[in-house]
């Protein structure tokens, strides 16, 4: 189960990696992460990650 669950969180962050380079790309994007959109993403990123390992 534990394997299972740690195999779907890498998709998802794989897959949230590829909308990630995606929307990078665009200028509403740029902005967002100049202003400190990414630490909102590590903060979920991390909040996955916990809930997974509790």
């Amino acid at each position: 189960m534990k394997m299972m669950a740690t195999i779907n969180v890498t998709n998802q962050a794989i897959h949230i990696q590829f909308q990630i380079n995606a929307a990078y790309s665009s200028k509403e994007s740029r902005r967002f992460f100049r202003n400190g959109g990414h630490r909102i993403l590590f903060d979920c990123i991390q909040y996955y990650a916990t809930l997974i390992y509790l």
